[in-house]
């Protein structure tokens, strides 16, 4: 007997209708397998710069105190779940003006899907907290995320990251460059 009928309860159905069955549902599974498309899109990114000059040892909050750094679009799919991934990434510089140079930086990730309002995804926070021993300094780092969830909405999802400053203290300057974001769709 050959393998495939094992499968099959041949008792009750002939061998050729037991082989049709397996073969149906051995091509029911390989149909559901098959790949679905997958699209990159790349988005746009903005630089910002927080201007802190403010007095010395005293919790500065630029105004504005937030900017959107990035944005990109993605098509979800018409039937089913997508799953879609966000790539971020840039450079955060601090200007230090004096010792003990404190702040932070908080991204926050939205989703906009069809004419539905701004909805937060996701918070990730950037934070330096007393740089010592230092009359002037730079830091520059990178900073980066990944963001991935399956998304039951069908049509155009847009994405953006709001870059808002949390306080800052002997800080000149907070900026965010060199930002990029894409999204994969699955």
């Amino acid at each position: 007997m050959s393998t495939f009928v094992k499968d099959c309860d041949c008792k009750k159905n002939s061998y050729d209708d037991c082989k049709k069955k397996i073969c149906e549902e051995k091509h029911k599974m390989k149909e559901s397998r098959k790949e679905r498309p997958i699209t990159l899109t790349c988005g746009t990114g903005n630089s910002v710069t927080f201007d802190a000059t403010g007095t010395l040892d005293q919790v500065v909050i630029p105004d504005p105190s937030s900017a959107i750094v990035g944005q990109v679009s993605t098509q979800a799919l018409e039937r089913g779940v997508s799953t879609v991934e966000i790539e971020f990434s840039s450079i955060v510089t601090f200007d230090a003006s004096d010792q003990d140079a404190r702040g932070a930086l908080i991204f926050r990730l939205f989703r906009v899907c069809g004419n539905d309002e701004a909805e937060i995804v996701n918070t990730w926070t950037y934070e330096v907290v007393e740089i010592e021993d230092v009359n002037e300094i730079r830091l520059s780092n990178s900073f980066s995320f990944t963001f991935c969830e399956c998304l039951k909405a069908v049509g155009c999802c847009s994405y953006y990251v709001e870059a808002s400053v949390g306080g800052l203290i002997n800080v000149e300057t907070l900026s965010v460059s060199n930002v990029h974001i894409s999204a994969i769709t699955q």
